[in-house]
Protein backbone atom coordinates (compact mmCIF):
# COMPACT_ATOMS: atom_id res chain seq x y z
CA UNK A 1 0.00 0.00 0.00
CA UNK A 2 1.16 3.34 -0.63
CA UNK A 3 2.19 5.55 2.46
CA UNK A 4 -1.16 7.93 1.55
CA UNK A 5 -3.30 5.59 1.47
CA UNK A 6 -2.50 3.93 4.92
CA UNK A 7 -2.73 7.64 6.24
CA UNK A 8 -5.69 8.54 4.43
CA UNK A 9 -7.27 4.83 6.24
CA UNK A 10 -5.82 5.98 9.65
CA UNK A 11 -7.15 9.71 9.27
CA UNK A 12 -10.37 8.23 8.52
CA UNK A 13 -9.70 6.10 11.99
CA UNK A 14 -9.32 9.31 13.86
CA UNK A 15 -11.75 11.08 12.60
CA UNK A 16 -14.11 8.41 13.43
CA UNK A 17 -13.18 8.46 17.05
CA UNK A 18 -13.45 12.07 17.51
CA UNK A 19 -17.00 12.26 16.06
CA UNK A 20 -18.24 9.81 18.44
CA UNK A 21 -16.78 11.18 21.41
CA UNK A 22 -18.81 14.00 21.90
CA UNK A 23 -20.75 13.58 24.68
CA UNK A 24 -20.55 14.39 28.20
CA UNK A 25 -20.61 10.60 30.38
CA UNK A 26 -16.74 10.28 30.30
CA UNK A 27 -14.64 8.14 32.64
CA UNK A 28 -10.98 9.14 32.32
CA UNK A 29 -8.16 7.42 34.23
CA UNK A 30 -5.06 7.49 33.99
CA UNK A 31 -1.80 6.09 36.58
CA UNK A 32 0.99 4.48 36.74
CA UNK A 33 2.29 0.80 36.63
CA UNK A 34 4.67 -2.05 35.52
CA UNK A 35 4.00 -4.71 33.72
CA UNK A 36 5.89 -8.05 33.33
CA UNK A 37 4.98 -10.35 30.33
CA UNK A 38 6.26 -13.69 28.70
CA UNK A 39 5.33 -13.43 24.43
CA UNK A 40 6.48 -15.98 21.73
CA UNK A 41 8.75 -13.95 19.49
CA UNK A 42 5.80 -14.47 16.90
CA UNK A 43 2.69 -16.63 16.66
CA UNK A 44 4.39 -19.76 15.79
CA UNK A 45 7.60 -18.66 17.20
CA UNK A 46 10.34 -21.45 19.31
CA UNK A 47 11.79 -18.42 21.29
CA UNK A 48 10.08 -16.59 23.92
CA UNK A 49 10.88 -13.02 24.89
CA UNK A 50 10.28 -11.84 28.75
CA UNK A 51 9.89 -8.45 29.25
CA UNK A 52 9.41 -6.49 32.56
CA UNK A 53 8.51 -2.35 31.96
CA UNK A 54 7.14 0.77 33.26
CA UNK A 55 4.05 1.18 31.68
CA UNK A 56 1.36 4.17 31.76
CA UNK A 57 -2.01 3.19 33.28
CA UNK A 58 -5.03 4.72 30.39
CA UNK A 59 -8.40 4.22 30.91
CA UNK A 60 -10.93 5.79 29.02
CA UNK A 61 -14.50 5.01 28.22
CA UNK A 62 -17.68 6.64 27.06
CA UNK A 63 -21.20 6.15 24.74
CA UNK A 64 -19.48 4.79 22.48
CA UNK A 65 -15.90 4.89 22.76
CA UNK A 66 -13.15 2.84 24.77
CA UNK A 67 -9.47 3.23 25.22
CA UNK A 68 -7.16 0.67 27.97
CA UNK A 69 -4.58 -2.11 27.86
CA UNK A 70 -6.36 -3.62 24.48
CA UNK A 71 -6.13 -1.03 22.36
CA UNK A 72 -9.29 1.11 21.24
CA UNK A 73 -12.58 -0.08 20.75
CA UNK A 74 -15.10 2.70 19.00
CA UNK A 75 -18.94 1.53 18.90
CA UNK A 76 -20.50 2.90 14.95
CA UNK A 77 -23.59 0.82 14.99
CA UNK A 78 -26.51 -1.07 16.89
CA UNK A 79 -29.71 -2.67 16.40
CA UNK A 80 -31.08 -4.67 19.14
CA UNK A 81 -28.42 -7.11 19.92
CA UNK A 82 -25.95 -6.49 17.51
CA UNK A 83 -23.50 -4.26 17.67
CA UNK A 84 -20.94 -2.80 15.08
CA UNK A 85 -17.68 -1.44 16.57
CA UNK A 86 -14.14 -0.50 15.49
CA UNK A 87 -11.02 -1.82 17.24
CA UNK A 88 -7.06 -1.12 16.95
CA UNK A 89 -4.22 -3.04 18.27
CA UNK A 90 -0.78 -3.40 17.68
CA UNK A 91 2.23 -6.67 17.84
CA UNK A 92 5.83 -5.76 19.01
CA UNK A 93 8.74 -6.08 16.33
CA UNK A 94 10.54 -8.88 15.14
CA UNK A 95 14.20 -8.41 15.83
CA UNK A 96 15.58 -11.16 13.51
CA UNK A 97 19.08 -11.27 15.44
CA UNK A 98 17.25 -12.82 18.61
CA UNK A 99 16.09 -15.90 16.91
CA UNK A 100 18.31 -18.51 14.98
CA UNK A 101 15.69 -19.64 12.56
CA UNK A 102 15.26 -16.39 11.46
CA UNK A 103 19.50 -15.01 11.57
CA UNK A 104 20.39 -12.43 8.49
CA UNK A 105 16.47 -12.23 7.63
CA UNK A 106 15.27 -8.74 7.96
CA UNK A 107 13.58 -7.83 11.30
CA UNK A 108 9.62 -7.39 11.59
CA UNK A 109 8.63 -3.47 12.54
CA UNK A 110 5.42 -2.82 14.28
CA UNK A 111 2.51 -3.64 13.30
CA UNK A 112 -0.87 -2.21 14.05
CA UNK A 113 -4.40 -3.17 13.34
CA UNK A 114 -7.47 -2.03 12.96
CA UNK A 115 -11.20 -2.83 11.74
CA UNK A 116 -14.88 -3.30 12.21
CA UNK A 117 -16.17 -5.72 14.22
CA UNK A 118 -20.03 -6.83 13.86
CA UNK A 119 -20.81 -8.54 17.42
CA UNK A 120 -24.04 -10.30 18.60
CA UNK A 121 -24.72 -10.19 22.32
CA UNK A 122 -26.18 -13.18 24.42
CA UNK A 123 -26.19 -11.46 27.90
CA UNK A 124 -25.46 -8.26 28.62
CA UNK A 125 -24.44 -5.20 26.73
CA UNK A 126 -20.81 -3.93 25.74
CA UNK A 127 -20.67 -1.57 28.94
CA UNK A 128 -22.26 -4.31 31.69
CA UNK A 129 -19.79 -5.88 33.60
CA UNK A 130 -21.89 -9.40 32.83
CA UNK A 131 -21.60 -10.19 29.15
CA UNK A 132 -21.48 -13.06 26.80
CA UNK A 133 -20.90 -12.37 22.88
CA UNK A 134 -19.74 -13.66 19.47
CA UNK A 135 -17.86 -10.69 17.29
CA UNK A 136 -16.86 -11.65 13.64
CA UNK A 137 -13.76 -9.40 13.08
CA UNK A 138 -11.80 -8.26 10.24
CA UNK A 139 -8.61 -5.48 10.68
CA UNK A 140 -6.35 -4.31 8.11
CA UNK A 141 -2.27 -4.83 8.80
CA UNK A 142 0.33 -2.04 8.61
CA UNK A 143 4.31 -2.59 9.34
CA UNK A 144 5.67 0.95 10.78
CA UNK A 145 8.85 2.01 12.18
CA UNK A 146 7.47 5.41 12.32
CA UNK A 147 9.42 6.79 9.23
CA UNK A 148 7.34 4.93 6.78
CA UNK A 149 3.92 3.16 6.56
CA UNK A 150 3.36 -0.50 4.35
CA UNK A 151 0.62 -2.74 3.96
CA UNK A 152 0.86 -5.71 5.62
CA UNK A 153 -2.76 -7.25 4.56
CA UNK A 154 -5.40 -8.31 6.73
CA UNK A 155 -6.93 -10.56 9.87
CA UNK A 156 -10.45 -11.82 10.19
CA UNK A 157 -11.87 -14.35 12.10
CA UNK A 158 -14.40 -15.16 15.34
CA UNK A 159 -14.50 -14.64 19.18
CA UNK A 160 -16.46 -15.63 21.69
CA UNK A 161 -15.90 -13.93 24.90
CA UNK A 162 -17.90 -14.02 28.02
CA UNK A 163 -17.16 -11.69 30.95
CA UNK A 164 -18.42 -11.79 34.95
CA UNK A 165 -17.86 -9.61 37.90
CA UNK A 166 -17.62 -9.85 41.54
CA UNK A 167 -18.29 -7.20 43.92
CA UNK A 168 -17.17 -6.65 47.05
CA UNK A 169 -14.04 -9.26 46.29
CA UNK A 170 -11.63 -8.58 49.46
CA UNK A 171 -13.39 -5.24 49.77
CA UNK A 172 -12.56 -4.36 45.22
CA UNK A 173 -14.03 -5.64 42.26
CA UNK A 174 -12.68 -8.74 40.48
CA UNK A 175 -13.56 -8.94 36.73
CA UNK A 176 -13.01 -12.72 35.12
CA UNK A 177 -13.24 -12.98 31.15
CA UNK A 178 -13.02 -15.85 28.94
CA UNK A 179 -12.27 -16.10 24.88
CA UNK A 180 -11.97 -18.38 22.18
CA UNK A 181 -11.05 -17.20 18.79
CA UNK A 182 -10.45 -18.82 15.30
CA UNK A 183 -8.30 -16.83 13.39
CA UNK A 184 -7.53 -16.49 9.62
CA UNK A 185 -5.29 -13.80 7.62
CA UNK A 186 -4.36 -13.35 3.92
CA UNK A 187 -1.88 -13.85 1.63
CA UNK A 188 0.62 -10.58 2.09
CA UNK A 189 0.34 -11.16 6.51
CA UNK A 190 1.31 -14.46 7.04
CA UNK A 191 3.99 -13.59 3.90
CA UNK A 192 5.40 -11.15 6.20
CA UNK A 193 5.97 -13.83 9.28
CA UNK A 194 6.57 -16.98 7.42
CA UNK A 195 8.01 -16.07 4.14
CA UNK A 196 11.40 -17.57 2.91
CA UNK A 197 12.76 -15.57 -0.09
CA UNK A 198 15.48 -17.79 -2.21
CA UNK A 199 17.76 -14.99 -0.98
CA UNK A 200 17.71 -16.34 2.27
CA UNK A 201 17.15 -20.26 2.14
CA UNK A 202 19.48 -22.38 4.14
CA UNK A 203 19.79 -26.11 4.92
CA UNK A 204 17.40 -25.47 8.08
CA UNK A 205 15.45 -22.92 6.32
CA UNK A 206 14.02 -23.99 2.36
CA UNK A 207 12.66 -21.14 0.75
CA UNK A 208 8.63 -21.18 1.17
CA UNK A 209 5.90 -18.94 -0.01
CA UNK A 210 2.80 -18.24 2.37
CA UNK A 211 -0.72 -18.24 1.03
CA UNK A 212 -4.04 -17.09 2.72
CA UNK A 213 -6.54 -19.33 5.09
CA UNK A 214 -6.47 -20.42 8.59
CA UNK A 215 -3.39 -18.98 10.95
CA UNK A 216 -4.82 -20.09 14.59
CA UNK A 217 -6.94 -21.23 16.79
CA UNK A 218 -6.74 -19.24 20.35
CA UNK A 219 -8.30 -20.01 24.25
CA UNK A 220 -7.13 -17.61 26.94
CA UNK A 221 -8.48 -16.26 30.67
CA UNK A 222 -7.64 -12.86 32.21
CA UNK A 223 -8.40 -11.48 35.50
CA UNK A 224 -8.41 -7.22 36.76
CA UNK A 225 -9.55 -6.28 40.17
CA UNK A 226 -9.96 -2.85 41.07
CA UNK A 227 -9.84 -1.79 44.68
CA UNK A 228 -9.41 2.28 45.57
CA UNK A 229 -6.59 3.25 42.93
CA UNK A 230 -5.11 0.02 43.20
CA UNK A 231 -5.29 -2.41 39.68
CA UNK A 232 -4.44 -5.87 38.99
CA UNK A 233 -4.09 -7.97 36.13
CA UNK A 234 -3.26 -10.84 34.76
CA UNK A 235 -3.56 -13.39 31.95
CA UNK A 236 -3.02 -16.36 30.05
CA UNK A 237 -3.48 -17.37 26.32
CA UNK A 238 -2.85 -20.04 24.78
CA UNK A 239 -2.60 -20.37 20.95
CA UNK A 240 -2.62 -23.31 18.68
CA UNK A 241 -1.25 -23.81 14.87
CA UNK A 242 -1.76 -27.08 13.56
CA UNK A 243 -3.41 -27.64 10.39
CA UNK A 244 -2.23 -23.80 9.52
CA UNK A 245 -2.03 -22.88 6.10
CA UNK A 246 1.50 -22.24 5.99
CA UNK A 247 2.24 -25.15 8.79
CA UNK A 248 5.30 -26.43 6.44
CA UNK A 249 7.07 -23.34 6.90
CA UNK A 250 10.89 -23.31 8.24
CA UNK A 251 9.74 -20.31 10.45
CA UNK A 252 7.02 -22.28 12.23
CA UNK A 253 8.67 -24.41 14.32
CA UNK A 254 6.06 -24.85 17.47
CA UNK A 255 2.38 -25.58 16.99
CA UNK A 256 1.43 -24.57 20.24
CA UNK A 257 2.33 -21.48 22.43
CA UNK A 258 1.97 -19.78 25.33
CA UNK A 259 1.56 -16.37 26.54
CA UNK A 260 1.15 -15.08 29.92
CA UNK A 261 1.33 -11.88 31.90
CA UNK A 262 0.94 -9.71 35.08
CA UNK A 263 0.53 -5.89 36.12
CA UNK A 264 0.07 -3.62 38.61
CA UNK A 265 -1.12 -0.09 38.53
CA UNK A 266 -1.65 2.91 40.66
CA UNK A 267 -4.57 5.23 39.36
CA UNK A 268 -3.66 9.32 40.18
CA UNK A 269 -7.27 9.98 39.25
CA UNK A 270 -10.10 8.55 39.84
Amino acid sequence: MKIQGCIAFFIFVLLSFSAKSENSERIFEYGIGTFAFSLPEYAGAKDTKNYIVPLPYFYYQDKTNKVDREGLISSLWQVENWYLDFSASAQIPVNSDDIDIRTDMPDIDWTFQAGPALKYYFYGKPRDDDKTFVSFYTRKAITTDFSYLDDAGWQYGLIVSSQRAFSNWFGGKLKWQNRASVNFASTKFHQLYYDVEKAYSTEERSEFKSSSGYHSSTLSSGLTYRKGRLWLAGFVLYRNMSGTKNEASALIQKRENFSAGLGVAWIINQ
